[in-house]
């Protein structure tokens, strides 16, 4: 049947625009966004946990804590110790968000486990003796108020410039904050930071690059602009030709101390200093794992704080992308 016939009865599903992200972080003169890595950043210390794959065999590794499953794998015949322990470490750190449980430290079939919580995992499923627990052992490294650098559970995946504030929230979302004030390169274990206002719980992590949180709009403007011209020979009619591209992002929203993004785009801008930009849409339905996303270097064109009686005290961005944007389409489901 052709889709055009009974058209008032197609319902469509829409993806409400509260949904957008927006990811901020700060840059070193001539640096690339494609030089910004997704990575959780944790500090060293609070309560850990080797798990180490003792042998490989068919059959499912799983991990769980108080019953709840914090990572599984089923593993075929012909994987190595080295592709189990890859998938069960992904698959850890993926549901980290819900169990609080990060895991990281990748050595040769072992991994370890961190949380700022005591915590025992077990292991389950059909091979639990191919796997082997150590003791959860309690690491004491809370970063003090006035520390000048913080020790971190792992390498750096990819560099953090100079400028960039970090929000580090516990396991009880408590948030503190962090401004790195030399830039790190990837595979750097500790990270150089102005003086700490306040200590930081060992354990705590913070999403990088940073996202934008309490925003009420994110809309993307792009005006594509052209030159017009008529010649001898068009009859009056104008000749279009595509010259410039002019995109902006619109961010008004609430100013909040521990907004990591927000601080770090208002402090570039002061610097005008050029800022790495991502605005990414929800996935349009589940087959999808993200939306359309636009990536680019940008700076920040207006800063507005309005600080009315009876309402928050806002922080209201503009950032205009400078150069080329990489724009990438939803990304499916892997089969």
């Amino acid at each position: 049947m052709p889709l055009t016939r009974n058209r008032a009865q197609i319902s469509h599903q829409t993806v409400l625009g509260k949904l957008v992200q927006i990811y901020l972080a700060a840059l070193d003169p001539g640096v690339s966004a494609s030089a910004i890595v997704d990575q959780n950043i944790y500090l060293d210390g609070g309560y850990q946990q080797t798990v180490t794959v003792a042998t490989a065999a068919a059959g499912v590794y799983s991990l769980t804590v108080n019953g709840v499953v914090i990572g599984s794998y089923t593993a075929g015949a012909g994987d190595t110790v080295a592709i189990i322990r890859n998938a069960l470490l992904a698959s850890v750190k993926l549901n980290t968000p819900t169990t609080g449980i990060f895991a990281g430290k990748p050595t040769t079939g072992a991994f370890v486990l961190l949380s700022g919580q005591t915590f025992t995992a077990a292991s389950t499923g059909a091979t639990p003796a191919n796997m082997t627990l150590g003791a959860t052992a309690l690491v004491t490294n809370t970063t003090a108020k006035g520390a000048t650098s913080v020790t971190l559970f792992e390498p750096l995946l990819g560099p953090v410039y100079a400028g960039q504030y970090l929000c580090f929230a516990d396991s009880n979302d408590v948030e503190k904050s962090a401004k790195v004030t030399v830039s790190a390169a990837i595979g750097a274990t500790t990270l150089t930071v102005r003086a700490l206002d306040e200590a930081i719980t060992a354990g705590s992590g913070a999403e990088f690059p940073t996202y934008l949180w309490d925003r009420t709009d994110a809309s993307l403007d792009e005006t594509f602009a052209t030159v017009q011209t008529v010649t001898f020979n068009t009859g009056g009619a104008q000749l279009q030709t595509p010259t410039t591209i002019d995109r902006k992002i619109t961010l008004p929203g609430i100013k909040w101390h521990y907004n990591a993004a927000f601080r770090t785009a208002a402090e570039q801008a002061d610097l005008q200093k050029f800022i790495y930009v991502k605005r990414l849409e929800p996935a349009p339905n589940p087959s999808f794992i993200t939306g359309d996303s636009i990536v680019g270097i940008g700076v920040v064109t207006s800063n507005k704080q309005a600080g009315q009686a009876n309402a928050p005290i806002s922080g209201d961005l503009e950032i205009s992308f400078s150069g080329a944007v990489i724009k990438a389409v939803p990304v499916p489901v892997t089969p």
